[in-house]
């Protein structure tokens, strides 16, 4: 599953500027709502990018992780629980490519810098992507055309860049078209992964932008939206 933590802040002598802080004299002061998404924003959003000259150990453990992965020959389980270790299997292409820099920093910062851990919540989540259906080749059995219908009336949307270059996911809540399903969750978790593909480099961030206006006028929508179960409210919160 995917594994947006809070990131731990280090308060070591070698510590890199947060993210927050290195923004705060670069952006502009934006008093009101943009009326079109910006086109051209800054080039770097001050993500703690780590090397040997800043900071060593945090270097030593970001390789030791990588190298971990590295090995074509290890395989990992294909669901979260009780998998046969015969049933392992070695990494895809995609999973390979989904194992970015930018991938394995974010799960070292959610594990205090603790690579063991780190490996650890990355082979879950490898064993969960593959169960859910979004770990690529013979494991990619969530498709477009699988959750499309859950999108007919716009619901949720991708919509460019804010100025920390996050792409944007809108989520129009009055625009539900299906009752509460399974699909509804296969659809959020194919728009959170189309938006992770147009993430730009050194990038780990997206902005969810949340839209509760009622659009009744939409030809499809609900009239009556009925709130989600405790079950599938469950399931998204251990998603996100």
């Amino acid at each position: 599953m995917f594994s947006w933590g809070k990131k731990t802040e280090n308060t070591s002598s070698t510590s890199i500027k947060s993210d927050s802080e290195s923004q705060k004299s670069e952006l502009p002061k934006i008093t009101k709502p943009l009326e079109h998404p910006i086109e051209n924003p800054k080039e770097s959003n001050g993500l703690e990018d780590i090397s040997p000259e800043e900071d060593k150990l945090k270097f030593k453990k970001y390789e030791f992780v990588i190298n971990y992965f590295k090995d074509l020959n290890k395989k990992y389980p294909i669901k979260e629980n009780n998998c046969p270790e015969e049933d392992y299997e070695i990494l895809t292409n995609f999973e390979k490519s989904w194992l970015t820099k930018e991938c394995i920093l974010r799960y070292l910062r959610a594990c205090n810098w603790d690579e063991n851990q780190a490996i650890q919540r990355i082979t879950n989540s490898i064993a969960w992507r593959r169960e859910f259906g979004i770990a690529g080749g013979k494991f990619q059995t969530l498709t477009p055309e699988m959750v499309s219908i859950e999108n007919e009336t716009g619901k949720q949307q991708i919509f460019g860049y804010d100025n920390g270059r996050r792409p944007c996911l809108f989520l129009m809540s009055g625009r539900q078209n299906t009752k509460t399903s399974m699909r509804q969750i296969q659809h959020l978790i194919f728009m959170l992964e189309t938006t992770l593909d147009i993430m730009p480099q050194n990038q780990d961030k997206l902005a969810l932008c949340v839209d509760f206006k009622s659009y009744h006028d939409i030809p499809g929508v609900l009239k009556s939206s009925p709130m989600p179960s405790v079950t599938v409210g469950k399931q998204v919160l251990k998603l996100v």
